[in-house]
C-alpha cells in the first residue's frame, strides 16, 4: 500500500511536525505551497491529485489534478509532487482577505492528501499548522 509524506520544496523538505507558512500572492490572495512524497505502488507518469485544506469542516484551499507526472527518485524508492500551491479561499470561493489570515496562524487545520493511479491509490489526513503569514515586501 502507497505511503504519503508531507513537506515543503523541491528537492523535497519533510515536514513531520506539520507546520508550514502562508505567503501573499502578487494577485492579491494567500497561498501555502506543499509538495507530497509517495512511497509505493504508484505510476509516475499517470495520477490524479487532490489536496483539501479544511479549519473546522470549512474549505479552505484545493489542488486537484488529473493524470499528471509525479518526479521519480532515480532509484525508484519514492516519488514527489513538488510545491501544490493551496490558495485561501471564502465561502464564496473568492480570495480570502488578507485581514482573516492572522486568525489562521497557530490553528489546527487538516489537510486531506489523495494521490491515485491505477497501480495504487494513497490517502492520508495530516493535521497542519500555520506558523506565519509573510507579506510581500513591495
Amino acid at each position: 500500500m502507497p505511503r504519503l509524506e508531507i513537506g515543503t520544496n523541491d528537492p523535497f523538505e519533510p515536514r513531520p511536525e506539520g507546520r508550514f507558512v502562508i505567503e501573499q500572492g502578487f494577485q492579491g490572495g494567500h497561498h501555502v505551497d506543499v509538495s507530497v512524497r509517495v512511497t509505493g505502488d504508484m505510476d509516475p507518469a499517470h495520477t490524479d491529485i487532490e489536496l483539501v485544506l479544511e479549519h473546522d469542516d470549512r474549505l479552505l484551499g484545493r489542488h486537484v489534478v488529473a493524470d499528471w507526472l509525479l518526479h521519480p527518485d532515480s532509484e525508484g524508492r519514492f516519488c514527489d509532487y513538488p510545491r501544490a500551491r493551496l490558495v485561501f479561499v471564502d465561502d464564496e470561493g473568492g480570495l480570502l482577505p488578507a485581514e482573516a489570515m492572522p486568525e489562521l496562524v497557530e490553528k489546527n487545520m487538516q489537510l486531506r492528501v489523495r494521490l491515485a493511479s491505477i497501480p495504487g491509490t494513497a490517502e492520508q489526513t495530516f493535521p497542519i499548522v500555520f506558523t506565519d503569514v509573510l507579506s510581500l515586501e513591495l
